[in-house]
C-alpha cells in the first residue's frame, strides 16, 4: 500500500485524494459492487480496510 493504513473510514473525497482516482470511477466502482461502503448521513464512507483490499486486488504494474 502506498499510503499508511488509515484507521475508521474514508468518505469519497479522502478515498480519491489517498489514492488518485477520481470521484466518476469512485461511483462506478461502488455501482458495480467492486468497492463496497456504507452510508452514514449524507456521507458514503469506505472502510480503511475497504480500501485497502480494493487496492491490493489491482493488477500489479510492471
Amino acid at each position: 500500500m502506498p499510503f499508511p493504513v488509515h484507521s475508521g473510514a474514508l468518505d469519497v473525497r479522502s478515498f480519491c485524494k489517498l489514492y488518485d482516482v477520481g470521484r466518476s470511477k469512485v461511483f462506478e466502482l461502488l455501482a458495480s459492487r467492486e468497492l463496497q461502503a456504507k452510508r452514514f448521513g449524507g456521507k458514503v464512507l469506505i472502510s480503511a480496510a475497504e480500501a485497502e483490499r480494493w487496492f491490493n486486488s489491482l493488477p500489479e504494474r510492471n
